[in-house]
């Protein structure tokens, strides 16, 4: 229906009644409007100038639940905000969310529904916001969810992380971090109230002790021998593999996607998972090779369309140890590939600058500031060099023995 407006010298109500199409201004209320939709439904429509300059509207009401003099008193609401502040708009924002605040506090807002909030405006945005929000879902919600956030007490928190204090106290350390995370998250939308204390503030922190674990020559031999006896997938053996030659997270390399990979560049483009940072990583022979081969789907190591999960590589290790195949190096994690690539550089004499950018780090203090230099020619030497150091440890190691199966696996390997 074309929209037609029409001019009147004095606007009634008995006009806005018999209004059938097109809009009727008010003279005496410049921009305010009735406006006939082809639905049959009539709105109050304020048109303004932005402080831009620019023509914009309000949508202030429907006739007749608003009446004209009702909506006469929100042209003069309306248009004093403007004179004020600019842009009215901007104004019933405002209200509209303090009305949304004020409904989801009317209804209950439990934990759970102030987590799943948090998962959805905040930890889906961070590279690293999934490891939280499950530790939310499988260890906290499922104990504590359904209490209201605003009632939520420190007593209640602990009795939901002590049973993951004994059994894994990172897991527990990340809890208490994603549920004062939740708190906060709360606050700065206004959704809890600033005097509601914080039920985690007064929990100790956890202690968790900091490992310094990286492997020796010997035993990285013996770990890459391991890793070709087939006690655990191609899958886990090339994750393992590409955490060695290039010093990433192990995360970062179970998350590889394949359009982030240039084989003929040989380079790896990649997002730091603490810093959000964007590294570019040399990928040297042995790294290529593994690399080679896999591009095509989505994921590098693609599980159901998914990337494997990290958590694989420890079911991984467990599961080897239950068959009678486990490692023989003892006390070692994924992310000690990591340490241990960074302890080896050092000890091959790479430059302190070249390591830290190799791992991803941002260099301290002033050096961090004034020095971008990317490093990216070093960086590929050293890495080159650290592989073919890698590559040269096993040829002077010991021999290999034959697996035994569902026994304890004392050391895969005897002297020559």
């Amino acid at each position: 229906m074309r929209n037609v407006l029409r001019n009147v010298s004095t606007l009634t109500t008995l006009a806005c009644e018999r209004l059938k199409c097109g809009s009727l201004g008010d003279p005496t209320h410049p921009g305010l409007r009735i406006m006939a939709r082809p639905s049959g439904a009539k709105v109050w429509i304020y048109r303004f100038r932005d402080p831009a300059g620019k023509m914009a509207q309000l949508l202030i009401g429907s006739f007749p639940a608003l009446s004209l003099a009702d909506a006469r008193s929100e042209w003069r609401n309306h248009r004093a905000t403007r004179d004020k502040h600019g842009d009215p708009r901007d104004e019933v924002r405002r209200r509209q969310e303090a009305a949304k605040v004020a409904a989801i506090r009317g209804k209950g807002y439990t934990l759970t529904r102030a987590a799943e909030s948090y998962q959805k405006e905040h930890l889906s945005k961070l590279a690293r916001g999934d490891e939280q929000w499950r530790i939310l879902e499988r260890e906290i919600l499922p104990e504590i969810g359904s209490v209201l956030l605003a009632d939520l007490k420190p007593s209640q928190v602990m009795a939901a992380v002590v049973p993951m204090r004994k059994r894994a106290p990172r897991v527990a350390a990340m809890g208490i971090s994603a549920l004062r995370g939740v708190i906060r998250h709360a606050r700065s939308m206004n959704r809890l109230d600033l005097d509601v204390a914080d039920p985690t503030a007064g929990i100790p922190t956890i202690p968790q002790g900091k490992r310094s674990r990286a492997l020796s020559d010997p035993e990285i031999s013996l770990l890459l021998r391991w890793l070709d006896s087939g006690a655990v997938s191609r899958t886990i053996v090339d994750v393992l593999r590409l955490t060695l030659y290039t010093g990433a997270r192990s995360g970062e390399v179970c998350a590889m996607r394949s359009r982030d990979v240039d084989i003929d560049a040989k380079t790896w483009t990649h997002t730091q998972g603490k810093t959000g940072d964007v590294s570019v990583t040399p990928l040297s022979a042995p790294a290529v090779e593994i690399l080679r081969n896999r591009l095509g789907e989505e994921y590098v190591f693609p599980v159901r369309g998914n990337p494997v999960n990290q958590k694989a590589l420890s079911v991984a290790l467990f599961a080897s140890r239950q068959a009678g195949d486990a490692c023989p190096i003892d006390h070692w994690t994924s992310h000690d590939l990591r340490r241990t690539t960074r302890t080896g550089l050092a000890r091959l004499g790479c430059p302190f600058e070249i390591g830290e950018s190799i791992l991803g780090h941002r260099l301290p203090g002033v050096a961090g500031v004034y020095n971008v230099y990317a490093y990216a020619d070093e960086m590929r030497k050293w890495l080159d060099l650290w592989a073919r150091h890698v590559a040269g440890i096993g040829m002077h190691q010991a021999k290999p023995v034959r697996l035994k199966r569902n026994r304890p696996v004392v050391a895969l390997f005897s002297p020559g």
